[in-house]
């Protein structure tokens, strides 16, 4: 089998694997974050210039598509970064190349720093620019195709591009009602038109629970992860196909591919400070279990007869982490009910099939 992956046409496969199973080994051996960065840091280098078909040449021409590609990947629609910050990175935007080869990571360090506090800023615009009614006298205009426009110059241009991004999408909302309900009224003398107002109104609510979702998501994302979005930019820039996936990602994309994994059987979701039960799969051991139900609130989880881990608060993914489990394990779920009732749930994990993630097909008519 060896013989066969190191063939020539296999290499690029191998990339893939070789520098995802090679940071999981590492990671063993480290546990801080900048550890496990130095690890992979190190095996995507080592991968991309030992097992690539054509290593590119490292110079000023490859740190320049690296600096543009991590920009794109972390902040395409530019709704983060000032064009203050974005020159604060430019000082590295032709020294990426020897980066590669010292496995810096002070481009990385500093582009994070700048996108963490860039998302909580964004955070407090958008929500402070919904908090009011939208003032839909304004004449103004938007370019709404991020390639076209630069980043916004400062903090005070960034506001207002949210101000006019956030009304250009409540604007869009109110028009879809507009019309839903006056099509609706046409064959329906009961239906009563909402005013400018209550569209206005609703279209605000809707487009916060929207922005909140997304953000909720963004923080969601680990260091670990942000910096595999950096080895992306150099493993993007050797081919289209070559591209490192941080643990998570390699997880998900197993489970892409298998439409398997060893777990409970339910789907979660973030509310506020709860992770709640989305949706029960059908045959999973939750759902022979019975007990645990769509809106369930998770509070703790305990390996078997072990300490509850309070979870309130917790990413998705954190929990996820304690909740999945070997086949034939037990997990505890202390969960708080519709009724505000609370319940411990054991649950013996098993197999977990997806059964949309399986290809069908169907023979018609001969």
């Amino acid at each position: 089998m060896l013989k066969k992956l190191m063939q020539p046409k296999n290499l690029k496969y191998l990339l893939a694997i070789a520098a995802v199973a090679m940071a999981f080994v590492g990671f063993k051996n480290f546990t801080g974050d900048k550890d496990k960065e130095a690890v992979v840091f190190s095996m995507v280098q080592d991968a991309l210039m030992t097992l690539h078909l054509q290593p590119r040449e490292l110079n000023d021409e490859l740190s320049e598509e690296v600096f543009q590609q991590f920009l794109e990947e972390v902040d395409y629609n530019k709704l983060l970064l000032t064009g203050e910050e974005v020159a604060q990175l430019e000082q590295y935007r032709l020294s990426l190349d020897e980066a590669f080869q010292q496995h810096s990571s002070a481009f990385f360090e500093t582009a994070y720093a700048l996108l963490q506090n860039g998302i909580e800023r964004s955070r407090t615009i958008y929500r402070t620019v919904l908090s009011e009614p939208i003032n839909l006298e304004s004449d103004r205009s938007l370019n709404s195709n991020p390639e076209l426009r630069p980043h916004a110059a400062n903090e005070v241009a960034l506001q207002q591009y949210w101000e006019d991004q956030l009304t250009w999408r409540v604007i869009n909302r109110m028009y879809n009602k507009q019309r839903a309900q006056e099509e609706d009224a046409a064959t329906d003398s009961t239906v009563t038109l909402k005013s400018l107002e209550e569209l206005e109104a609703e279209a605000r609510e809707k487009e916060l629970e929207q922005q909140e979702d997304w953000f909720d998501n963004i923080k969601d994302i680990s260091r670990l992860e942000w910096f595999g979005m950096f080895m992306n930019a150099y493993c993007m820039s050797f081919d289209p196909h070559t591209t490192y996936q941080a643990p998570r990602e390699q997880e998900n994309f197993e489970l892409s591919m298998t439409g398997q994994f060893e777990g409970i059987g339910a789907q979660l979701k973030k509310e506020g400070d709860y992770i709640v039960i989305d949706r029960i799969i059908a045959g999973s051991a939750c759902w022979r279990q019975g007990d645990l139900q769509a809106g369930d609130k998770i509070l703790s989880v305990a390996q078997g007869d072990g300490e509850p881990l309070d979870v309130v608060g917790w990413k998705v993914a954190d929990a996820i982490k304690y909740i999945r489990g070997e086949k034939g394990t037990e997990v505890r779920l202390t969960v708080k009910k519709k009724d505000g009732a609370r319940q411990v749930i054991p649950i013996i994990r098993d197999v977990v099939e997806l059964e949309s993630t399986f290809a069908r097909s169907a023979l018609l008519d001969g």
